[in-house]
């Protein structure tokens, strides 16, 4: 489900699959019909998915169980769970943050979601859940070998042999994104006493409020999308008066 041009699906998708012997199916299409209608008669036992369509699947199905009591889901968990595969059993999602309502959805139907973080110059992966150490809404802990830490600034800056020695005849760029041996992200996160990550966002899109606080976009609008009868919405800065003002807009 992830492009083959990416390096998530590249790692996840075709070369680590394949050292281990595994049988790896494609789609020509992406959409989440397709994929369910494949995993109904195709014996995956892991699906790599980005949270989109994670969140797809999970809106649909709750809309078809929306007079359905919760009582009664738990009881049906195993026909529901068989009903978009009877062999799936691990999920594993990256390349945007998950929310974690979503996530839990997914694991409440037995399903093991293990959520991941990096990019492409970190050869992707810098941190993952794993089943034996996993925290709801993070994207697990750094990988053997790789050191993360967090910046006065909240930005989250990476250090190991995944990361990559730079980008190809672009001197000045590999410049802007090392500081003192760290690569700098450009993305804004945080890590809890027990050394699970949490990442907000992208730092370009942080916008400082009028109180000198730091307001994530990605992280109000998923709250704001779980407001019955908003589609989507999106959060912005305004400066108004020499400050800025936090607005949202709604599609309704």
């Amino acid at each position: 489900l992830v492009p083959l041009f990416h390096m998530f699906g590249q790692m996840t998708s075709l070369l680590y699959p394949l050292c281990q012997g595994s049988t790896v199916t494609y789609l020509a299409s992406p959409s989440s019909r397709v994929i369910l209608d494949t995993l109904t008669h195709t014996p995956a036992t892991h699906l790599v998915a980005v949270p989109e369509f994670l969140k797809t699947v999970m809106d649909r199905l709750e809309q078809q169980l929306a007079s359905v009591p919760h009582v009664i889901r738990r009881l049906l968990r195993d026909r529901i769970r068989a009903r978009i595969s009877k062999t799936l059993h691990t999920i594993a999602c990256g390349g945007a943050p998950l929310d974690p309502e979503v996530e839990r959805a997914w694991r409440d139907l037995g399903f093991e979601v293990i959520q991941g973080y990096g990019l492409t110059e970190t050869s992707p992966i810098i941190a993952c859940n794993t089943p034996a150490e996993h925290r709801l809404g993070s994207v697990g802990k750094p990988l053997e070998g790789v050191q993360v830490k967090i910046a006065p600034d909240r930005e989250v800056l990476v250090k190991g042999p995944n990361v990559m020695k730079g980008y190809f005849r672009d001197e000045q760029r590999t410049r802007a994104v090392f500081e003192a041996g760290w690569f700098k992200t450009d993305d804004a996160g945080r890590m809890d006493e027990d050394g699970f990550l949490y990442v907000y966002g992208r730092k370009k899109y942080m916008i400082l409020g009028p109180g000198g606080e730091n307001v994530f976009p990605e992280d109000l609008e998923a709250e704001l999308n779980k407001i019955p009868g908003v589609r989507d919405s999106a959060v912005v800065g305004v400066e108004e008066g020499g400050r800025t003002v936090i607005h949202d807009v709604l599609l309704c």
